[in-house]
């Protein structure tokens, strides 16, 4: 199955200032993102959607074609789904082909790695739309809105349960989604028909959306980085 990689990546982040060229490790989250694209092996194309020239010099440093993505779709409203689909419509209209398949990788996410990424291609045509996840064993409450909260899916008042003996719900990781191309042109969304999971351990589920995150993740990267094969 011919699958591309979008990887959006657009200049403007309000949370952190330059997000995408923040540096983890010894690679900018750009660089890591596509990285591990390009070493999953199994993808036809990796493009980097972006309106910034910063980030469009990175990219294509690290060795991914780039789309430049107009305004209209990158500011704080515009779906990665809209940023993708135009990557995918202007690439193709390039090259004369277009894939079966797209897989979007996020940049926020910088412990994903390319087994990860072929698990997600493997399950592409299995199902129809595809997500990477992590298992969530965590006690949940359900904010009342009058100050109070209720407990979500245990009984406080039984006999404390061990986390394992709970049923784990699954957490978006934000790693990667998979997508037959014909399906997201049709519903605009990431998620539609037959939905599967690939499941990545909690020290890969790691997102960053904040200052703090992206201090986690330096913190974190030098021992991570050294246990990658």
């Amino acid at each position: 199955m011919k699958t591309w990689v979008v990887i959006p990546a657009r200049g403007g982040s309000k949370a952190i200032p330059n997000k995408n060229l923040s540096q983890v490790g010894s690679h900018s989250l750009l660089a890591r993102a596509v990285g591990t694209s390009l070493d999953a092996g199994v993808f036809t194309r990796v493009l980097v959607s972006t309106d910034d020239r910063r980030i469009a010099e990175e990219a294509r440093r690290c060795g991914a074609e780039v789309v430049t993505r107009p305004s209209s779709l990158a500011g704080d409203l515009a779906s990665s789904e809209s940023a993708v689909l135009h990557a995918v419509d202007s690439q193709a209209r390039s090259v004369g082909e277009q894939p079966d398949a797209v897989v979007l990788v996020q940049c926020t996410s910088p412990f994903l790695r390319p087994e990860d990424l072929r698990s997600v291609y493997e399950h592409i045509g299995r199902y129809d739309s595809v997500f990477t996840a992590v298992e969530d064993y965590a006690f949940r409450w359900t904010p009342t809105g009058e100050g109070e909260v209720r407990p979500h899916q245990h009984d406080p008042t039984s006999p404390r349960m061990m986390r394992q003996q709970l049923s784990p719900m699954l957490r978006e990781s934000g790693g990667a989604y998979g997508m037959l191309l014909h399906g997201l042109q049709l519903s605009g969304s990431r998620f539609f028909g037959r939905v599967g999971v690939v499941l990545v351990p909690e020290s890969r589920s790691l997102e960053i959306d904040t200052q703090e995150d992206l201090m986690m993740a330096q913190w974190l990267a030098s021992y991570l980085d050294s246990t990658r094969p």
